[in-house]
């Protein structure tokens, strides 16, 4: 990292909004480019990408000479000096805790940049940082194809080789419109980008068609990327993202939407009650079909539409089953002369859990493409009730803690398939809908079981937390990028587990460390917590489940293995995401913690990482450790690397809660934990000390309310070693501004003791009246040391116009 320090200079810059397309101009060196961010004012520090020799990273100032959302183009173009042939255009905004994240795409001469984003982290209208993946290209580079779409094609389905592809299967199913409309949302499109080429070891934008293909034997589907002049493969992006409940089964990311077989009136939030086979009783969301049978369909508490259905053991497409059989609901009063059901929307496990597997396992086998009565959970709808009240729980979650509307933040529906495939080892996202195998456990009848059915919360809270990653960072699913990929997925099945324990119900037998904990049958049925009980990953202690939990250290996986394949998990995504687990363990709980019970496990953590560094964290909690890795994860670009994700979360640790803060701290030292940087630094013992970053330039008006008459700005202090436990009072003293009239104090005396972050809120008012910009002045003594921070609070009041031209008061 390259560290500029600088004069002071503190400025207002009027708050506009951000222009939809930002247009840059002028080639620049990566010489030149540090040289302008070295000498702007606005900088604080930046990080160039050893790879593209670009900016990764680009802190601004928090006050003094700032950066506000209006002025970020301008500052592009000053600084990193594209052609007027390149432009940002703006493609989604994300509102959290307070925050502000832009995302602006890359295009030059009117032709996607695949993978190139900036991203803005903006509060009260400054940016504080900016993440990004950009790439240089000619103003002269070629941007027509040697290749036709179709050709393209063709040479990209060569190299695939499969047998079918999904397109050609829907495609025998006959010609009604359905069949059409789901040939016409899987046949692949030829999409004309630029795409750096990652078969050779420079970046080198290449103009490319993107494919999504979706083959059906063998299974597989993704995004392939073909030089649209030689014809090679440059990239090929998996798009399959699963739980890795086994190696040896691929998943489908975006399905054909099923068709259904009941139609539906208007969907009021009906509650209904249900016995889960993980949960216990719950209450879920329903609604009443046409026959008079409640079924999984309805509105959740967090606005979004949650509907569960049913593939009866069979699998999807493209399965040989009648498209119009592809999936049918769950019904609670549809049973049978030998299986009776009441409609009364009390799902009991004596009317959905049919099937105690007294009798000898027998595989479900289709007859006329319906399934027979055979002894397998496919008979059991009781795990569809996990399922459905899961997706609620985690859209809830979403919604709750970080004001997220469904996985894309644009409240799209969510559909919850259970019971694929004959004892299915694996669940899987398909970019609208969670998909849910049965395992092969089978209720202990199958002797070479693994696993129950996946409708464990975690795994649900693991793959819709794929479609969030997908919507924001959208990490390329192989190497780095695809460890962090998974990483995040399991952090959110913890955070979700912790949520329900916290909000819902403490006496569920979860441990938010396990993931699959409640589903993995490998030990034999062993309950989770206790000793020998096993789950797919470990977060608390990554090493007992075969996974690194320190950067390059035991049981990492090269990223550079090579041409990422399934048959190498695309360089170790399931398992180099042990780092990112652990990093987010240790900000949670803290270091030297004992960990839960499970096969294989030490009992505690040991405070050493695999480089013989000895760390130090301590927790801060599943709240804030959340909002920063969600932060995080919103600022990453699509090829980024772990120690970029540790730059962006320091940035949101400091953003949310203040530089120098416990937070911003302990975020640090748990990234030294697993070997990435150093562990945080601090000042000379026995100090305190106001933070250089404050913000000291006040408006009277409050830019995000627009007409409120006060604003409020926090003050940070922070104390070092301070002992004895003391307390400081602030004074006034030299202010031209009047404390109870132009400004307030939320105290005047701060309590310290130790290493901590204090802080005091200055309440600024608008006093209507046309003046010059006044001072707060505050400061101390401690030691016998003078310490003091000048603010100054900007006049936004003027004179009214005068003359004839209409005038409007607001």
């Amino acid at each position: 990292m390259i560290k500029i320090t600088t004069a002071r200079k503190y400025i207002l810059a009027t708050a506009l909004c951000l222009q939809s397309i930002v247009c840059l101009n002028a080639q620049t060196s990566t010489a030149d480019i540090s040289s302008n961010l070295s000498q702007d004012s606005r900088v604080d520090s930046f990080s160039l990408n050893s790879d593209r020799g670009t900016p990764s990273l680009i802190k601004l100032n928090s006050s003094g000479a700032t950066l506000s959302l209006n002025e970020v183009a301008d500052f592009l173009s000053s600084n990193l000096g594209f052609g007027t042939e390149t432009t940002f255009v703006e493609e989604a905004t994300t509102n959290s805790n307070g925050l502000q994240v832009t995302k602006f795409q890359q295009y030059t001469n009117s032709i996607k940049v695949e993978h190139g984003v900036f991203k803005s982290i903006s509060k009260n209208n400054i940016v504080q940082a900016l993440t990004a993946e950009y790439y240089s290209l000619s103003p002269s580079i070629n941007t027509i194809p040697s290749l036709s779409e179709s050709a393209a094609l063709q040479l990209v389905l060569d190299h695939v080789g499969a047998d079918l592809y999904a397109w050609e299967y829907i495609q025998s199913l006959g010609n009604t419109p359905e069949i059409a409309a789901a040939y016409d949302e899987i046949y692949p499109k030829g999409e004309l980008v630029f795409v750096d080429n990652y078969l050779t070891n420079v970046v080198d934008p290449t103009l490319a068609y993107k494919f999504n293909i979706y083959a059906a034997e063998p299974l597989s589907r993704a995004d392939i990327y073909i030089d649209a002049t030689s014809g090679e493969i440059l990239l090929l992006d998996a798009t399959i993202k699963h739980i890795d409940a086994n190696h040896g089964k691929e998943e489908i990311k975006k399905e054909i939407k099923p068709i259904a077989k009941q139609t539906y009136g208007p969907m009021p939030l009906v509650v209904a009650s249900g016995d889960t086979r993980y949960a216990g009783t719950r209450s879920f969301d329903t609604s009443m079909d046409t026959n008079g049978n409640w079924v999984l369909k309805g509105i959740t508490p967090s606005g979004v539409e949650n509907e569960t259905l049913s593939y009866q053991g069979l699998g999807g497409i493209p399965l040989n089953v009648p498209l119009s059989q592809f999936a049918v609901p769950i019904a609670d009063g549809d049973g049978d002369v030998l299986n009776p059901e009441t409609a009364d929307n009390n799902w009991t496990a004596a009317e959905h859990r049919k099937d105690d597997f007294s009798l000898p396992y027998a595989p479900v086998i289709p007859v006329s493409g319906m399934p027979s009565v055979g002894h397998n959970e496919a008979n059991n709808d009781d795990v569809a009730l996990d399922a459905h009240w899961g997706a609620e729980i985690v859209l809830n979650y979403w919604k709750n803690m970080h004001n997220r509307s469904s996985y894309d933040d644009q409240g799209t529906k969510v559909t919850n398939y259970v019971h694929y495939g004959d004892a299915y080892d694996n669940a899987f996202w398909n970019g609208t809908a969670m998909t849910y195998g049965d395992g092969s456990y089978q209720g202990g009848q199958h002797p070479d079981g693994s696993f129950a059915p996946l409708t464990s919360m975690d795994v649900c809270a693991h793959e819709i937390g794929h479609g969030v990653c997908e919507f924001t960072a959208d990490l390329v699913y192989q190497r780095e990028s695809g460890a962090m990929n998974e990483g995040f997925s399991d952090i959110w099945a913890a955070a979700v587990e912790a949520y329900v324990l916290s909000e819902i119900d403490g006496s569920l037998n979860y441990d938010p460390w396990g993931i699959g904990e409640q589903i993995d049958e490998r030990d034999g049925g062993l309950e989770p917590g206790t000793p020998g009980s096993r789950a797919l990953r470990w977060m608390d202690d990554p090493k007992s489940a075969g996974d690194p939990d320190s950067y390059g250290g035991a049981n990492w996986i090269e990223p550079e293995c090579g041409t990422p394949t399934l048959a190498n998990d695309q360089c170790g995504v399931h398992t180099n995401s042990g780092v990112l687990n652990k990093w987010y363990y240790l900000l949670v709980t803290g270091s030297g913690k004992s960990f839960s019970a499970g096969l294989n496990k030490p009992a505690a953590d040991d405070q050493i990482s695999d480089a013989g560094n000895t760390y130090n964290v301590q927790g801060i909690g599943f709240e804030k450790a959340s909002k920063i890795a969600y932060m995080g994860e919103t600022m990453l670009s699509p090829n980024a690397k772990f120690i970029e994700m540790r730059e962006a979360s320091i940035v949101a640790a400091q953003v949310l809660y203040g530089p120098g803060s416990i937070e911003e701290v302990q975020t640090t030292n748990a990234w030294h934990a697993v070997d990435i940087g150093d562990a945080y630094t601090v000042g000379d013992p026995n100090t305190i000390s106001f933070n250089e970053s404050n913000l000291q330039i006040y408006s009277e008006s409050n830019t995000i309310n627009g007409c409120d008459d006060s604003n409020s700005y926090t003050v940070y202090l922070t104390a070092v070693e301070v002992d004895p436990a003391t307390t400081i009072t602030l004074n006034t003293a030299g202010s031209t501004a009047t404390l109870g009239q132009d400004y307030d104090l939320s105290s005047t005396t701060v309590d310290f003791s130790g290493s901590e972050i204090q802080s005091v809120q200055i309440t600024v008012y608008d006093d209507a009246i046309i003046e010059d910009s006044e001072t707060i002045v505050l400061s101390y003594i401690y030691n016998g040391k003078f310490y003091k921070q000048e603010f100054s609070i900007s006049d936004n009041d003027f004179s009214p116009r005068t003359g004839t031209e209409p005038f409007d008061l607001m």
